[in-house]
């Protein structure tokens, strides 16, 4: 158990580190006006909590930083909701309120307001669409002699479409693709989007594709990348610019940044059951990456 002096001062290096993106050093904490200790004391509780596993020591400074183990403490524990922070909330529920919205468009808005109200980055990303969503129709509607559209529609009621132009000298006739449509959705149908992925780039399709049309490679590139985009609209980013804006990271830190939240390596990082992840009590998850903590 700590202390409600090293609470206390758990409690000031959070805050502070969050607010500096600078270790905290015990100088600083003593001239904080609500901790009435001596720099001295606090620099031994400091080295306390060091031990106990809740700060860490940054090798370039003599200050410390929180470690996983303290801020998962301080959620739980020592997080308090400011008086004048609470009428915040009423734009939040206002949101939730607005009846012309669905759940994926209010989740969406709260989260964009979430970023312009705290200056992070906030990130949606749905269920592993993959796995969980399933080929409900694949059709074909005919634009003009020359062009058709192909749609792609999961049980999720979510639809992919992509212009297919038709050429004759490459004998992609409309006959022809309603042939290839319907071994589509003979095949495809009641599959699973990664199932479906493993069978586009298997023989079979390529075989039986290439009977009709001559250009099978272009149309299972097509129907690939349709698929694929199913997950890339699974997920979005708000607050990306906020990173720039912090003179905590450097270049390099921020490409690192730029390369996690590329939307296939958060699938990766989320979906990934050898990810490690700490749960907190209040469903909150941590997800350390690297020298980035993402919290979900």
């Amino acid at each position: 158990m700590l202390s409600n002096r090293k609470k206390l001062i758990l409690k000031a290096v959070i805050e502070n580190y969050s607010k500096e993106s600078q270790p905290i050093g015990s100088q600083l904490l003593a001239g904080l006006p609500y901790l009435n200790f001596s720099s001295a004391t606090i620099r031994y509780d400091m080295v306390k909590l060091e031990k106990k596993g809740y700060l860490q020591k940054n090798h370039k400074s003599s200050g410390r930083v929180p470690s996983l183990k303290g801020y998962i403490f301080y959620l739980n524990n020592l997080m308090t909701r400011q008086q004048k922070k609470i009428p915040i909330l009423s734009l939040f529920e206002k949101i939730i309120q607005e009846k012309d919205l669905n759940k994926e468009q209010i989740i969406k808005k709260i989260l964009k307001l979430l970023s312009n109200l705290t200056n992070y980055a906030t990130i949606n990303i749905g269920s592993n669409i993959l796995k969980v969503s399933k080929i409900s129709k694949i059709d074909l509607i005919l634009v003009s002699s020359e062009q058709a559209i192909i749609f792609i529609i999961i049980d999720k009621g979510n639809l992919q479409y992509q212009n297919i132009f038709l050429e004759k000298d490459k004998n992609l006739t409309i006959f022809n693709l309603k042939k290839v449509i319907e071994f589509l959705n003979n095949l495809l149908v009641g599959q699973t989007l990664y199932k479906s992925l493993e069978l586009i780039k298997g023989n079979e399709i390529k075989e039986k594709i290439q009977k009709y049309v001559k250009c099978h490679k272009q149309l299972i590139s097509i129907l690939y990348e349709s698929f694929c985009n199913f997950v890339s609209n699974n997920s979005n980013i708000y607050g990306l610019t906020e990173f720039f804006q912090n003179s905590f990271f450097d270049v390099r830190t921020i490409k690192e940044m730029m390369f996690i939240l590329d939307k296939r390596e958060l699938n990766k990082i989320f979906f990934s059951s050898s990810e490690t992840v700490c749960q907190i009590n209040n469903q909150i998850r941590l997800i350390p990456y690297k020298q980035f903590i993402i919290i979900s």
